[in-house]
């Protein structure tokens, strides 16, 4: 959702269900991960850009500690007060109530407000339409409350959100990606540092897209949390085996193999994938930085093979999109985007066969599984941003 439709579509929304005009509005990104999946909850390295399809909000303090959010695209609303306001077990409405939570364990008094939310993110497809509906609703919060907080500040608060309340394990990518994105640019992220650098992500004549297998995942369902549970003990396993006290290895051209036999399956598949995935992420931030952007195709497909077979994420519907794409060589390389356990693959392509990947993957997926894919070419956007405040 671009700006200027985000001011009249939001602006509109809210006066027909308030009753009056929004204080404010924001405008936060879906994230993009280019490469990276599944390293940053052990402090591995990500490579993701915020896109330019997002969320946005619209919203106007009250007099109370009352929350009205009312999200168009479903037609449900939640009302909560901020009084006795503690997490609970996950719901549908855990993100409002767990970012105003977390501003208060940040010391802050989040003041009430009515807001309504709408945009063209696709919601559980795996480009963090979370994290994008908690910077958003968090943006608004601190416009509402008088107070303002910076970007990082920001991703940290709707980060422990995330984990603490909503119930997810995640690690710092997502929340970071949707705050700190820059046009033009993806953000290499060392998950154990916090460094971040931007990369000029300009790929001229190749294309980026995004399609959506449109089967949903939740990853508040536990598998995504196991999933988390191996590889850290997988790599507490393989520190405990390293000579001398060694710190963990990140790449996989830090480890001996030897080592890497002696730790237990599944912790091993999930190592291996998190040794190889670190050093895909590093090379492709390196042929980017290079002016070599069409030769991250191998290196997408790559991790696509290792997030099928060594994480065990992928699904029937994500394989065949991925084998339909590279397969036909309609795109230069292609994986299953986000988390995994449904959703999205990502694809590199050239610009003047874009209709030929279009016609022959949504062939082979109808044929397969009685429907199309959805296809949305995404594009390095801003991080989450007000767009108007009176």
């Amino acid at each position: 959702m671009d700006d200027r439709r985000a001011l009249r579509e939001l602006g509109s929304s809210f006066a027909a269900r308030f009753g009056r005009i929004p204080a404010v509005i924001a405008n936060s990104p879906g994230r993009v991960n280019l490469i990276g999946e599944h390293t940053d909850y052990c402090g591995g390295l990500v490579l993701p850009f915020a896109c330019d399809l997002s969320l946005g909000v619209a919203a106007a303090p009250r007099r109370d500690n009352t929350f009205r959010i009312l999200y168009e695209d479903t037609g449900e609303e939640d009302v909560f007060s901020t009084k006795g306001l503690v997490p609970t077990p996950a719901t549908r409405w855990s993100y409002a109530r767990g970012v105003a939570w977390s501003l208060m364990e940040e010391g802050l008094e989040p003041r009430g407000m009515d807001a309504v939310v709408k945009g063209d993110l696709p919601v559980g497809a795996g480009l963090s339409s979370s994290a994008a509906l908690e910077t958003g609703l968090c943006l608004c919060m601190e416009e509402c409350s008088g107070f303002s907080l910076g970007p990082r500040q920001r991703a940290d608060i709707c980060l422990r959100a995330e984990r603490r309340w909503v119930g997810v394990d995640c690690g710092m990518m997502d929340q970071y990606a949707c705050s700190l994105g820059s046009e033009g640019h993806a953000l290499l992220i060392d998950c154990a540092s916090g460094d971040v650098r931007p990369v000029p992500l300009h790929t001229d004549s190749l294309k980026l897209v995004i399609c959506d297998s449109r089967t949903r995942r939740r990853l508040d369902s536990g598998v995504y949390n196991l999933r988390r549970k191996e590889c850290s003990e997988g790599l507490q396993r393989l520190a405990s085996l390293l000579p001398g006290g060694a710190k963990t290895p990140r790449f996989d051209d830090e480890v001996d193999p030897g080592f890497l036999e002696k730790i237990p399956r599944p912790q091993y598949l999930r190592v291996c994938h998190f040794l190889a995935e670190n050093l895909r992420v590093r090379e492709a931030a390196s042929l980017l930085e290079e002016g070599r952007a069409h030769e991250l195709g191998p290196l997408l497909t790559s991790s696509h093979l290792s997030l099928s077979r060594q994480m065990q994420v992928s699904t029937p519907e994500l394989d065949l999109l991925v084998d339909a794409a590279v397969g036909t060589g309609s795109a230069l390389g292609s994986r299953l985007h986000g988390a995994g356990f449904g959703g999205c693959t990502l694809n590199l392509i050239w610009e003047d066969v874009l209709d030929r990947f279009y016609k022959t993957v949504a062939e082979a997926y109808r044929s397969s599984f009685g429907m199309p894919p959805l296809f949305h070419p995404v594009h390095p956007s801003k991080g989450a941003r007000i767009i108007e405040s009176r």
